[in-house]
């Protein structure tokens, strides 16, 4: 058995149970082992909507229910090697999955100096005309606390209890038929516009003040050439998630699913195991800002749930999702701390011609020479648009 299929690893948990069982004569024994067949053949119900970390945590868990049950029955010296041998399979999905999501996780910090947004988010338009490049306003920023939202790896919680949301989703099978159904355009012209061409920053932190930055910086923006593969495949990694941020979506009343899956990878690094609110363990409520989160959580929770609270809290009120809106929403998840330093926010615009250099390597601690080494969300909503998935 190659260990590389976490449902062949786990069938062939299943037939060791089975056997186990047909030659066990402890009728106790027997009731445990089919209590862990039942829960070996739950998970491989799920595994169709379950990303490879999720996949290989449940060979994992299923591995270590296992172990602890042959320990219990004393069997024959050969079972500890079956057992490796899945603890093996385990090891090399979780390094493949951990491959796939390098292309969009990094050690981000959040920008959280002086231009933070405001408590309640300001979904207003301007509505006076739209400045031109040539006049955009300079606004002074406004100083107001910010959470922390850096990510840290976290133990996860017991796989015991199925981490599907139990509203249904479609399998990533028929979505990735969806994905494929749209063909994927050729890379558009990356002719890259002039400096001198590009708009001038504009300071400040709501939406009002910055919708029409927003649009400018859109139109002008380029994926540097170099650059484009890493951005294609965030892109990629991003849309095998694309169900679940779909149902989370629907019952959000509206926040787009394409928001929902930039947030899940910069925050988490697509680890469906973590709290969308800040990337902490779904195995408790969040320590870091915000802290607490969900209200009432317990370990038994799904990812689904987590999310719809992280969306709820952060985005309430919010129903026109334009471009503007989006952009800010995204910027106001990192901070506005980086627009006092005179430049635009890596967190969106990081391997385009808006970004050079510069980045928080800590809380309150900016470093003008860092080069941001993450994929900037605004570049993965241009894939989308080339590929016909935004708006």
């Amino acid at each position: 058995m190659s260990g590389e299929d976490p449902r062949t690893t786990l069938n062939a948990m299943s037939e060791a149970l089975v056997a186990q069982r047909r030659s066990a004569t402890d009728p106790a024994l027997r009731q445990e082992l089919s209590r862990q067949i039942e829960a070996i053949e739950d998970q491989l119900d799920v595994l169709a909507v379950l990303n490879a970390r999720e996949a290989a945590r449940a060979v994992d868990a299923a591995s270590s229910r296992l172990e602890a049950l042959l320990a219990t029955a004393r069997v024959n010296p050969f079972d500890p090697l079956i057992q490796r041998a899945f603890k093996g399979a385990a090891d090399r999905v979780v390094k493949r999955a951990d491959a796939a999501s390098a292309a969009f996780a990094s050690q981000e910090f959040p920008a959280v100096e002086e231009d933070e947004p405001p408590a309640v988010q300001d979904a207003t338009l301007p509505a006076a005309a739209a400045p031109s490049r040539g006049d955009a306003p300079e606004v002074a920023p406004s100083s107001a606390p910010a959470g922390d939202t850096g990510a840290v790896v976290a133990t996860p919680p017991p796989a015991a209890k199925d981490p599907v949301a139990a509203e249904p989703v479609a399998a990533p099978a028929a979505a990735a038929r969806t994905e494929a159904d749209v063909p994927k355009p050729s890379a558009p012209a990356t002719s890259e516009p002039a400096p001198d061409s590009l708009p001038p920053l504009v300071r400040g932190n709501t939406l009002a003040q910055l919708a029409e930055d927003y649009r400018l910086c859109w139109a002008a923006c380029r994926i540097r050439p170099e650059k484009r593969k890493e951005v294609e495949a965030a892109t990629d990694r991003m849309l095998q998630g694309r169900a679940r941020y779909e149902a989370v979506s629907r019952r959000s009343g509206g926040v787009p699913w394409q928001l929902i899956g930039i947030m899940h990878g910069l925050e988490c690094g697509y680890d469906f195991f973590k709290h969308l609110h800040n990337g902490d363990s779904l195995g408790a409520p969040t320590t870091r800002v915000p802290a607490g989160r969900p209200p009432g959580w317990t370990s038994t929770g799904t990812w689904e749930e987590s999310a719809l609270d992280a969306v709820r809290f952060k985005f309430k009120g919010i129903t026109d999702w334009s471009l503007p809106q989006v952009l800010h929403a995204l910027e106001s998840f990192n901070g506005f701390g980086y627009r006092p330093k005179g430049m635009r926010s890596p967190y969106l615009w990081s391997f385009s011609n808006l970004y050079t250099k510069g980045r928080f390597v800590a809380d309150h601690v900016y470093d003008p020479e860092k080069v941001s080494k993450q994929v900037g969300a605004a570049l993965i909503l241009k894939v989308l648009e080339e590929r016909g998935l935004w708006p």
